[in-house]
């Protein structure tokens, strides 16, 4: 008792924003529409398909997605069916999202658990961290929503929290560290194919061990092994089935002409929605079709494709569009901040590595740089693969909910760098954070109610 008392006077601000920020996702798992969402109806068909046999793609368009998300709650549409009761699917969507909202305490005290590992006893840096995390609308988005990303979100924090103690008892890994490690990844590919992005992440992590420590290199190509051995275990099986079903373990439901840049118009790659600034003053469907940049901005910090807390055909609608809009001019300021920690991050590894200094923390620098890399690489491999030729609407910044599980990491440890002896502008800078989530708190809650199902 007396430990948790000096926990909650030592951080008590870090801990009311995780309060804040976890009644959010309660809030949208409660009262969001389950049927609301991308693709919603083809994964709550999954829902109805499971557990017993695997979907079709004249079943559902989400036929390739991984199975984990759909278990538990088509288990409980399978009950609920057998004993009779009422709107069975609106429920287990019910049980999928209140999962969510379970996972996403979970990403809370992985986070927490990081921190401690990482920078034991700085309430500072968890302050910034859950700040950081506090104000992403496309965390609420994606968690109010029956889908794969609210796990992958999970997983990656949780792999991000077993590389971290790998990387701080170096030494002492074992058989048994391989065998967890395999677990986290396995689930992690059942769980959405974006999972696959990480790995090149872990090969460079892996890479930059065998030559920072020469004398556990055998060691570590056993762990590696072992590791790869239960993920395939574990996850391949689904991906075996894409590959003998289907011919291709990335099967989609959309014909890909392969990677050409000519796949899409040359908006995509240049428009800023800057111009007249529709950026700040409406920025939500169809304003900005084939684009990238103002899309994944307005999808980050708003809701650009109304599933959530714009209604298209709502009396207020033109209101809101306007709200969106100045919630994306009051997010310029949590945007550069990621951008100068991004690079600053960046310089300060090149830095480290020129001058022979690969300490614990270079390597989680590499490891936070290298996720990043490689998913929003994926991602546009993907945009760029399968281009949707209605309104490009395959652009959306729930698919790279990991990389905004990594941003607030890196762009706290960054700040918390810099601000060591400053307090002052450490006050100034949780003051404007607090500002942009009280500004942007309308953002963060559902508009698409399911009472009305009944």
């Amino acid at each position: 008792m007396k430990r948790l008392k000096t926990l909650f006077r030592d951080n008590s601000f870090a801990l009311v924003v995780i309060i804040i920020m976890n009644l959010i996702v309660l809030y949208n798992s409660f009262f969001h529409n389950p049927l609301t969402g991308y693709d919603a109806g083809s994964h709550i068909k999954n829902i109805q398909i499971y557990p017993f046999r695997l979907p079709s793609p004249e079943e559902s368009s989400e036929y390739f997605s991984a199975p984990l998300p759909y278990m538990l709650p088509s288990i409980f549409n399978f009950v609920c069916q057998a004993f009779g009761w009422p709107n069975c699917t609106v429920w287990a969507g019910k049980i999928a999202q209140l999962i969510n909202f379970i996972l996403s305490i979970g990403i809370s005290i992985l986070y927490w658990k990081i921190l401690d590992i990482f920078k034991p006893g700085n309430k500072r840096i968890k302050e910034l961290v859950f700040l950081n995390l506090a104000i992403l609308t496309v965390y609420y988005r994606t968690f109010s929503q029956v889908r794969g990303e609210p796990y992958i979100a999970f997983f990656v924090v949780f792999l991000i929290y077993y590389i971290i103690k790998l990387i701080s008892n170096l030494y002492t890994v074992t058989w048994i560290d391989a065998l967890m490690l395999g677990v986290i990844l396995g689930l992690l590919i059942l769980s959405r194919q974006w999972g696959f992005l990480i790995f090149p992440a872990l090969g460079v992590v892996f890479i930059t061990l065998w030559f920072k420590n020469k004398d556990i290199r055998i060691g570590l190509l056993k762990f590696c092994l072992l590791t790869l051995i239960i993920t395939l275990f574990i996850g391949g099986w689904f991906y075996l089935h894409l590959y003998i079903q289907y011919g291709s373990i990335t099967a989609f439901n959309l014909e890909s002409p392969g990677f050409h840049f000519s796949n899409l118009p040359n908006s995509f790659y240049r428009t800023t929605g800057l111009q007249n600034y529709m950026l700040f003053t409406y920025p939500v469907r169809p304003n900005f079709d084939f684009t990238l940049y103002p899309i994944l901005y307005s999808d980050t910090w708003g809701d650009y494709w109304a599933y959530f807390s714009y209604r298209r055909n709502a009396e207020n609608a033109l209101q809101t569009q306007s709200y969106l809009g100045r919630v994306n001019i009051v997010s310029i300021f949590p945007s550069l901040l990621i951008l100068i920690s991004l690079i600053g991050s960046i310089y300060l590894i090149v830095k480290n590595i020129t001058k022979n200094k690969i300490s614990n923390e270079t390597v989680f620098g590499i490891f936070q740089i290298s996720m990043i890399f490689f998913t929003m690489l994926g991602f546009l491999w993907f945009l760029i693969s399968y281009p949707e030729k209605t309104n490009g609407d395959t652009n959306k910044a729930t698919y790279i909910i990991q990389v905004f599980m990594v941003l607030p990491l890196l762009t706290s440890i960054f700040l918390e760098r810099i601000l060591k002896t400053r307090d002052w502008i450490y006050s100034i800078l949780t003051i404007t954070y607090l500002l942009v989530l009280i500004h942007n708190f309308q953002a963060f809650l559902t508009k698409f109610y399911w009472i009305n199902l009944f």
